[in-house]
């Protein structure tokens, strides 16, 4: 779906002559990057808004991408499930903090999700190997950001802005989740290639 609408674009493009027909691939994979960047995003937009909660769906999102982005952890092996799988994922996180109330027992979850990040991180995937160097850089990103966080849900825990509480709680868990993922799998993988010696 996603190949078909960025070859017609690109085909409409060069028959208005705003694209040089020799540069059809250079825009169709510019296109394609653009449109997989931003579909997550523009479904959470619509989402959040039909529900009513797009002001504080965004308190899930930013500390979701941000700590996501340099965390590492799980990542699909193809666009497509990633798509479908994050706009899943988006849409019952949406469902959970819609009817999630304020509770000490997810603060208390949402603390040791950032301890395991702060831990773990950053957990390189098959799909998106690290050098050294960038481990050791997003591992102290990832524990800047995730503290950040941790104290900027106090700030708003202060303030009895629960609901922006529960949604960065949630946000922390989700990315501990990911992380959780691909740590066990990365283990499965050296013991097999280990046992395979």
């Amino acid at each position: 779906m996603i190949d078909w609408l960025v070859r017609k674009t690109t085909d409409w493009l060069i028959s208005k002559n705003v694209v040089a027909a020799d540069d059809k691939d250079i825009y169709e994979y510019a296109m394609y990057c653009t449109l997989i960047s931003y579909i997550p995003i523009l479904y959470i937009v619509v989402v959040s808004a039909l529900f009513g909660w797009f002001g504080k769906f965004i308190f899930f999102w930013i500390p979701f991408v941000l700590i996501r982005k340099f965390s590492g952890g799980y990542h699909a092996n193809s666009t497509e499930k990633c798509l479908l799988f994050s706009c899943t994922l988006l849409t019952i996180c949406l469902i959970i903090v819609k009817n999630l109330y304020y509770s000490h027992f997810i603060l208390l979850i949402g603390v040791i999700a950032a301890i395991g990040i702060c831990v773990l991180s950053p957990v390189e995937s098959v799909n998106k190997p690290l050098t050294k160097a960038e481990k050791k850089q997003y591992g102290m990103i990832t524990i800047g950001i995730v503290c950040f966080m941790e104290l900027l849900s106090c700030v708003f825990l202060h303030f009895k802005d629960y609901d922006v509480v529960m949604c960065m709680q949630l946000s922390i868990i989700m990315v501990f989740v990911f992380v959780g993922v691909e740590s066990v799998l990365n283990i499965k993988k050296t013991t097999i290639s280990s046992d395979s010696l």
